[in-house]
């Protein structure tokens, strides 16, 4: 066993395993084992080499200022080309493993074997593009050449000069690779540890995702605000959630959120409060048995009820307010209200906030929005002088209170923040939250190009690694949107992974709007594929979703037209997908048709404002392939549970809505026709469409025979 150190990592060799492991152990930090891997000789034709065919072995290690090298050569004393060399050569952060000789090297291996899969992401670092990319489940795409641990916040970066490629391996739970010399040039695999890689790169205290109880996956719900704004009262959010659930009831897998906004505490903009109404008290006109009996019955309903709060002012003064005026920092009119807290002070800080969130907690409410932080930061600005503590900056006084509003929560309460301005309004306190609206309002198609679609495209990298990211309510109503622009926000939202929150009253929405949400939920496991903000650039938006299922992996690709003009373009497979060279079967989602087989390009046709939603899977001439299934926008992502594959059958189980018909859909090989089946089929060509249905919500299994 030979042991190489330098500063924070630490290599092992075995010969007689031939083996070796490499940890990274961060100053005053746990080691964590980055690789453990295996290595073989082959001979130049491919063939086994056994170790010991090699007799002589050389081995020596260099020590200097900059690293470590640790160097072995070995041949049999014969033929020039039955010789190889293998260094491996320890720097600041980085390693490299170096193959030579007459011989082929093979190492084989996986990556993070200690760390929980799911914690970890396979993303590509430093690609230029506007494509935001994503992936859900442990899948590995061409050009990937780093894994991520959100939890750590630590990148481990890859690159090589020979045959170099990682993968899943299902059977291990763990994240593979395997490289290869050619035996002719020297092949290089370099290793290079990043710590704080998204602190660092967005300047942020980060704290992996953590989630909370409800919240294992992005919500789905219900907000008030958007969709009816100052008419809301008891009677109108029962009467939508009552809606809710009559439309989307059998599409979940968890508890659906209803989102109690600010109107509870406000009647209109001016900040001047309502009489006998404060942040400890709602409004009586419109929820007249306070804001528990309508937590209660929302659980009832089978809703976790969620409420926003301003706890920094309010438009009347409260009766902490009333007990302590000197707690007051000023009375200046805004929109969310007039007076405001001296947070600097620790101890309003340690009463106030308190108070208010513990009594939110026992009205029933199980999330909380927390509202007014860029307001609260400027105010704290602008009124320096006549706070107690004029020394310590806005941001960081802002801090403490989100430290102390979670302290008051606890651990299993989900708190987001909502605030859309500046980066720091949005990041500075987010290790405190679990979610985090990116940007302003997005009631018109414009709102949503600025607020929406480029907010996400910058913040994407958080998303899922530090928290959720909220681009705010979901508006598919004929006033702000057209069928074309809803389908476009519906798809941006489902393939990206986004918390999913109905802003429209239902009675605004018809049933293609009803349709089209039906399909991004529920919201599934989805997270960056890349760790770079990015920004719209051009006419059109490409999101590239990665799948892995045990069963297989494929891929989603929705190409949006942000313009008012119809468009046809061409997509690329290998530039713009990434995909490697093959053939490719590729299904339209929201016309529900085959296009064909591709192998370099595919034609499209985008409408102004629309967005095409594909599905794309590697195909063999010889086996039949699921190219659609038509529950979930992800087509597969969330409704396919199981699939096997053989040359003679194809079979899987299916979740299904209940009544809602769901269709698979297969692409036989040439030649090939379904002899039996367990649902109904229709077949045109190649393509057969299975139709499967049931009264409730399930799991159906099915299978196909061929012939």
């Amino acid at each position: 066993m030979k042991t190489l150190i330098f500063k924070q990592l630490e290599v092992r060799i075995d010969a007689e395993r031939q083996a070796l492991t490499a940890t990274y152990t961060p100053p005053d930090g746990e080691g964590i084992l980055l690789m453990e891997a295996t290595f073989a000789l082959r001979n130049a034709d491919g063939t086994p080499l056994p170790f010991d065919a090699l007799s002589h072995v050389q081995t020596e290690t260099q020590e200097d200022i900059d690293g470590v090298c640790w160097s072995c050569t070995m041949d049999d004393g014969a033929p020039a080309s039955r010789h190889a060399s293998f260094s491996i050569i320890l720097g600041n952060r980085k390693l490299r493993l170096s193959f030579g000789g007459g011989c082929r090297l093979v190492l084989q291996g996986h990556l993070f074997p200690e760390i929980p899969y799911d914690e970890l992401l396979s993303v590509n670092t430093g690609r230029a593009s506007s494509t935001l990319c994503a992936s859900s489940g442990p899948a590995t795409a061409p050009g990937d050449n780093a894994l991520f641990d959100r939890q750590r916040d630590l990148l481990l970066d890859y690159s090589c000069t020979g045959t170099f490629s990682t993968s899943f391996d299902w059977g291990r739970m763990r994240y593979g690779f395997s490289c290869e010399s050619d035996g002719k040039a020297v092949s290089e695999l370099d290793f290079g540890v990043t710590e704080d890689a998204c602190k660092t790169r967005f300047n942020l205290p980060y704290r992996g995702i953590r989630k909370r109880k409800g919240f294992e996956t992005p919500s789905v719900g219900w907000m008030t605000w958007y969709a009816v704004k100052f008419d809301a009262s008891e009677a109108v959010v029962l009467e939508n959630a009552a809606a809710f659930m009559r439309h989307f009831g059998g599409h979940l897998a968890a508890r659906p959120v209803l989102w109690v906004d600010w109107e509870w505490c406000h009647r209109d903009l001016t900040g001047l409060g309502v009489d006998g109404c404060t942040m400890f008290q709602p409004r009586k006109d419109v929820y007249p048995n306070g804001l528990e009996a309508v937590a209660e019955k929302l659980k009832a309903m089978g809703f976790l009820p969620a409420l926003w709060v301003g706890p920094t002012n309010d438009g009347r003064p409260n009766a902490i307010m009333e007990e302590h005026p000197e707690w007051i920092l000023c009375q200046a009119a805004r929109w969310c209200g007039q007076y405001w807290f001296d947070l600097s002070n620790p101890k309003v800080r340690d009463t106030v906030i308190p108070r208010l969130f513990r009594q939110v907690m026992a009205w029933g409410y199980e999330a909380i929005k927390w509202d007014c932080i860029p307001l609260t930061i400027k105010m704290l600005a602008d009124y320096a002088d006549k706070r107690f503590d004029p020394r310590t900056s806005p941001a960081q006084i802002f801090r403490d209170t989100a430290r102390t509003a979670r302290a008051a929560i606890g651990d299993d309460v989900y708190m987001m923040s909502c605030c859309g301005y500046q980066e720091m309004d949005i990041e500075w306190g987010m290790d405190f939250f679990d979610g985090a609206r990116i940007g302003g309002d997005i009631f018109t198609w414009e709102e949503f190009l600025k607020e929406g679609i480029g907010r996400i495209l910058r913040f994407y990298p958080l998303h899922n690694t530090a928290l959720y990211i909220d681009a705010d309510n979901l508006i598919l109503r004929e006033q702000f949107s057209s069928v074309a622009q809803a389908r476009t926000r519906v798809s941006v939202y489902g393939l990206a992974g986004l918390p999913v929150t109905i802003g429209d009253a239902f009675r605004d929405l018809d049933e293609p709007r009803l349709a089209m949400l039906k399909t991004i939920m529920p919201v599934i496991d989805i997270r960056p594929g890349e760790l770079e903000p990015k920004a719209i650039d051009g006419d059109f938006q490409l999101i590239r979703l990665n799948v892995a299922r045990r069963f297989g992996q494929w891929m989603v690709a929705a190409v949006s037209n942000l313009t008012d003009k119809d468009h046809d373009r061409r997509l690329r497979l290998k530039e713009e997908l990434n995909l490697p060279k093959g053939e490719y079967a590729v299904y339209d989602f929201w016309n529900r048709r085959f296009m064909g087989v591709f192998t370099e390009t595919i034609p499209l046709s985008v409408p102004a404002f629309d967005t095409v939603v594909l599905r794309l899977v590697a195909v063999t001439n010889d086996v039949p392939a699921v190219i659609s299934v038509s529950r979930h926008i992800t087509q597969g992502g969330y409704e396919l549970e199981a699939l096997a594959v053989s040359a003679e059958e194809i079979g899987g189980t299916v979740r299904v809505a209940a009544g809602e018909p769901c269709t698979v859909t297969l692409l036989l090989p040439e030649g090939r026709t379904i002899q039996t089946a367990t649902a109904p089929v229709e077949l045109e060509g190649r393509v057969a469409v299975l139709r499967l249905l049931s009264s409730q919500q399930e799991s159906v299994k099915w299978h196909c025979r061929l012939k």
